[in-house]
């Protein structure tokens, strides 16, 4: 059998079906092993001459050409969005009891690395954070350093108490590590003194926080839609702008300013109240004067948006779901360009590398995936 990038490979029960993509013809089959879990989780290296797929606990390897398998792995639990990495050889998407992702190199069998803060320990997923070129994991007791493009472990260090950035979805940190904020006051990072407050009214009941990139703003909004979302000045908790949103049926779910600070997204659902279904919607605000710019639901039908992250570049908006899934948008032309799917729940933190070229997600399935640009 010649290889061609024209075939393609289907979920056939116990087995794993080579289809001919001109002529719909079958190819072959490749069989597992189980006889009582059937075959899923089908990735395609990236020349075509290796196919992985999982089967309960069971991670399967084949050469597409013979049929044969080459590698067969268990004790795992194979996650959604498992991939192969550039080199062609690594596949990662194992993870073990204790939390770790692990990757199995494809020629020698072995595991390839494994990497830590992946699971959940003391209720905590892990929270990532952006270094340059490195990705930080913080599982709420230490923080792992590695290479998010090799996959190599640089450095890992416990962590005295919790973090300020992840107490709660309700804190954030600013944009030059300083201090940190939940919806009504601002503390400082390195004490954790409460620096200015952020209150209009005590009834007013807020969750969501978002700064602006230059770190003088803040902008607060409330999930149930209760209280209006106010802009504050983060220096003196001076209310800058409130933005009503009574008109809508709305829950918020998450807000983010554009890189350029010139506007504030909020994202979450419009629920029907004859059914309470939701749709996922996008709130494009101008952050001056508050005015709604932009109301977009496409490619959200059914869902609620709980994360946000804007790239740097401002081109990429990315909009984690309640569902797992991940709707890519296109700023510039403010349509929806890609759909990943690959988490089990909801994503519930997003982050761009600098350069924009990578997207790291944060799920409350216990994993964090990393993603390429298109």
């Amino acid at each position: 059998m010649s290889l061609t990038y024209s075939q393609f490979a289907l979920p056939s029960g116990l087995t794993v079906a080579i289809m001919d993509g001109d002529t719909g013809e079958l190819v072959k089959t490749l069989a597992g092993n189980r006889k009582d879990i059937p075959v899923g989780e089908i990735v395609w290296s990236a020349d075509g001459r290796q196919l992985a797929a999982g089967s309960g606990d069971e991670l399967i390897v084949w050469d597409v050409e013979s049929g044969a398998q080459t590698h067969n792995v268990s004790g795992f639990r194979l996650i959604s969005g498992m991939s192969w990495m550039p080199d062609g050889r690594t596949l990662v998407g194992l993870l073990s009891v204790d939390g770790s992702l692990n990757a199995l190199d494809a020629v020698t069998g072995k595991a390839a690395f494994s990497l830590s803060g992946f699971g959940s320990v003391n209720s905590y997923s892990a929270t990532f954070e952006w270094d340059g070129e490195q990705l930080l994991t913080y599982d709420g007791i230490q923080v792992t350093r590695w290479d998010a493009r090799s996959g190599a472990v640089l450095g890992q260090q416990p962590v005295p108490g919790q973090l300020p950035k992840v107490q709660t979805s309700g804190y954030t940190l600013s944009p030059d590590g300083k201090r940190y904020a939940s919806p009504d006051t601002v503390y400082a990072a390195q004490n954790g003194q409460p620096t200015v407050s952020l209150q209009d009214d005590p009834d007013q009941g807020r969750d969501r926080v978002a700064w602006s990139p230059d770190g003088e703003t803040l902008a607060s909004g409330d999930s149930l839609n209760l209280s209006p979302l106010v802009l504050w000045d983060a220096n003196t908790g001076e209310q800058l702008l409130s933005i009503p949103t009574s008109d809508m049926n709305l829950f918020l779910g998450a807000l983010a300013f554009s890189p350029d600070g010139k506007f504030l997204v909020g994202g979450g659902s419009l629920i029907d109240p004859a059914n309470g279904l939701d749709e996922g919607v996008l709130l494009l605000w101008n952050a001056e004067t508050g005015q709604r710019e932009r109301l977009l639901t496409s490619a959200m039908a059914g869902e609620r948006v709980l994360s946000l992250a804007w790239s740097g570049d401002g081109h990429w908006l990315a909009a984690g779901m309640y569902s797992g899934r991940i709707v890519l948008w296109d700023m510039q032309t403010l349509r929806p360009t890609a759909d990943l799917g690959g988490h089990q729940d909801s994503v519930i933190g997003l982050g761009w590398s600098p350069e924009g070229a990578l997207l790291a997600s944060n799920s409350l399935d216990g994993t964090v995936l990393v993603w390429k640009t298109p």
